[in-house]
């Protein structure tokens, strides 16, 4: 499938995101690309802070597929992401992944991603709104890294986001045609080593363990001290 990318441009936005979702052309395809956002957010709610010559744009896809396929949605788009990254930089082997989304850059954060959706009547995920946010040319105040810092060219924020829409396009199509379980794959081939020490922050509490694999929708599996294990739908985690 083919992916008719409709791509909307501002100077200034409270924030891509709340401009798509409120929009009445919100459909597949359709991208708000901003120079500066003014009120940027992250998950739960956090702030994102953008900088001059970095990249924050959001786009809508409609999968129409159960809500339970959603992990799969992040763990895929993070995934296109670091693809499109790696012909950016000149050490693409320092680029990880590190679940749900995050985008690392030699152990730091260089992207965000934010996914809402919206739900049919039947339960479907009827639309989905992505948003991204990568330092380019800088961290702004010091926060995480920038492409720059990786790279001898002068890169352009434009065609990063060219890059990060056809990685989009490719994977997705994968998604659509069956291959969610070869995409998963794909994704821990790049990200944090089964085993590895991680501390994981729900919405309560705090859980410490190792890191032991994805289930099929994309779940993270924590291995406890105990040896049990957990399945983890929605956290934050941090690499010990």
């Amino acid at each position: 499938m083919n992916i008719e990318w409709n791509i909307e441009r501002f100077e200034e936005v409270a924030s891509t995101q709340d401009i798509l979702k409120n929009s009445s052309a919100n459909s597949e395809g359709h991208v708000i690309v901003a120079d500066r956002q003014t009120q940027g957010r992250g998950r739960y709610a956090r702030q994102w802070f953008d900088g001059e010559g970095n990249l924050m744009f959001s786009f809508a896809l409609e999968p129409r597929c159960e809500a339970r396929f959603i992990g799969q949605l992040s763990l895929i788009i993070g995934l296109a992401v670091h693809n499109a990254l790696q012909g950016f930089i000149d050490t693409p082997e320092k680029l990880m992944l590190k679940w749900p989304n995050d985008v690392l850059l030699e152990g730091e954060k260089c992207c965000g991603i934010l996914i809402e959706s919206s739900l049919s009547s039947s339960g479907l995920i009827d639309k989905l709104f992505v948003g991204i946010g990568i330092n380019v040319l800088q961290a702004p105040d010091d926060m995480g890294v920038s492409l720059s810092r990786y790279s001898s060219s002068s890169l352009m924020p434009s065609d990063v986001l060219h890059a990060v829409l056809g990685q989009v396009e490719s994977l997705y199509t994968r998604f659509q045609n069956g291959e969610a379980e070869v995409l998963l794959h794909e994704w821990s081939a790049y990200a944090h080593e089964i085993g590895q020490p991680i501390e994981v922050k729900p919405h309560e509490g705090v859980l410490k363990g190792r890191y032991d694999g994805l289930d099929e929708l994309g779940n993270l599996y924590l291995r406890l001290e105990d040896e049990s294990r957990k399945t983890i739908s929605a956290a934050d985690i941090f690499l010990l």
